[in-house]
């Protein structure tokens, strides 16, 4: 009994067009084609998922239930007239017929269902997602070492594998970037920062030296690598002595 209500119900929401403009409905399509899509297009965007979804509703929902009734009604017709085979200016009739009940339910039902329902609910799903994808985003930023802590950890490895590619060249600026996926310029110079040591400084980016050798050290300290600990802060003790050496000579 339960099921036959739950058919019913379903039905009649089919019937009177509520589901494709219902907003839970309209999210799961939503989810549903971007999640697959981006397995195939990773760069996939939310405008692309919008325009699939909004030409599933003209294309698949509107035509689908302007053809179910359309069924129905000549289901019924023919009950009518006992199933007799229509001449051709029945059949002519019920075309003219079938244009104006959609030119109707076009006007009537399906545009104003669109730009008063479908359409508002889906950009505010559209916008609810990439809000949280920028949320992501930024709990990722918040989450990862700061640049400058990035190459201290570099410096470190460089100096203990015995790479001796320090450098503060726009192709390691680069290399770095592939690796860390940050930008490059911001890499670039901090590279120049920990190798020429510049006197001027203010207390903002002195603060920022300091937290950056805290992230490192918390890196190193976390694997643990005592090598690496030992040598990051012999640069902290050199870069330290070095900005107050000039800092005196230029005073």
């Amino acid at each position: 009994m339960g099921n036959i209500k739950h058919i019913w119900e379903r039905l009649k929401a089919f019937l009177k067009f509520d589901l494709p403009v219902n907003y839970d409905s309209i999210r799961e399509l939503f989810l549903q084609i971007h999640t697959s899509y981006l397995e195939d297009y990773p760069g996939w965007s939310t405008r692309a998922t919008r325009r699939k979804t909004i030409s599933i509703y003209w294309y698949k929902y509107v035509l689908r239930h302007f053809l179910t009734l359309l069924l129905l009604a000549l289901i019924l017709y023919f009950v009518i007239k006992s199933f007799h085979i229509p001449r051709a200016g029945e059949i002519i009739a019920i075309g003219i017929m079938a244009i104006i009940a959609f030119c109707i339910l076009l006007f009537v039902q399906y545009a104003p269902y669109f730009n008063t329902e479908f359409l508002p609910k889906l950009e505010t799903i559209v916008e609810e997602y990439e809000g949280r994808q920028y949320e992501d985003l930024e709990k990722c930023r918040q989450a990862q070492y700061s640049n400058l802590a990035l190459i201290l950890i570099f410096y470190v490895w460089n100096k203990v594998g015995n790479v001796n590619a320090l450098n503060s060249s726009d192709q390691l600026a680069r290399l770095l970037m592939k690796m860390y996926g940050v930008d490059n310029g911001s890499l670039k110079k901090n590279l120049e920062l920990i190798i020429s040591k510049p006197k001027d400084l203010s207390s903002r980016k002195l603060k920022e030296i300091e937290k950056g050798f805290e992230e490192a050290f918390t890196f190193f300290e976390a694997l643990p690598f005592e090598k690496g600990i030992v040598t990051l802060k012999e640069l902290e003790v050199s870069m330290k002595k070095v900005i107050a050496r000039r800092r005196d000579d230029g005073a």
